[in-house]
């Protein structure tokens, strides 16, 4: 015979402790399962979205790295010299910082060791990152890095 009344079926389908089987919760191990899942994969992601976050931001130190060599290259094309001071260059006294402050910018003498003839600019990460720990350009835009993967820290792809 087929019962007519709406909650017959829920009626019915009852669970020991009494409550609707539409009613019941998840088991203590479903979601300990679920967790595991979801951490694994979040163990599995993490390290490639670091990798890409350090990434972007060696772009940033990448740009701010050029933009103060070409800084350099117009102060020699006035004044026959390289110069040490990033505020003759037309940058803010103090630290210099990439655009997005990931990276502080310093300049030295080159391989020459005479400013006058030489210079290298330098980034340094302002948060730690592992495989590259500072980029550098010359005056002949020869690029030099340090860090546990220094080959990789001037690929732009």
């Amino acid at each position: 015979m087929i019962s007519s009344h709406p909650g017959a079926d829920i009626r019915r389908a009852r669970s020991e402790r009494g409550f609707p089987a539409a009613l019941r919760g998840f088991t203590l191990v479903e979601v300990v399962v679920t967790l595991a899942i979801i951490g694994i994969l979040a163990m599995l992601a993490y390290p490639g979205y670091m990798s890409s976050v350090y990434k972007s931001r060696r772009a940033d130190g990448q740009a701010a790295i050029t933009a103060a060599m070409q800084a350099e290259e117009r102060y020699f094309t006035e004044n026959n010299t390289f110069d040490t001071t990033l505020s003759d260059l037309g940058y803010a006294a103090g630290t210099v910082y990439s655009q997005q402050k990931f990276y502080t910018i310093t300049v030295a003498a080159g391989s020459t060791g005479n400013i006058a003839t030489s210079v290298v600019v330098t980034g340094t990460p302002v948060n730690s990152d592992p495989d590259c720990t500072s980029l550098s350009m010359n005056n002949q835009y020869q690029t030099t890095a340090t860090g546990n993967n220094s080959g990789t820290c001037w690929q732009t792809n």
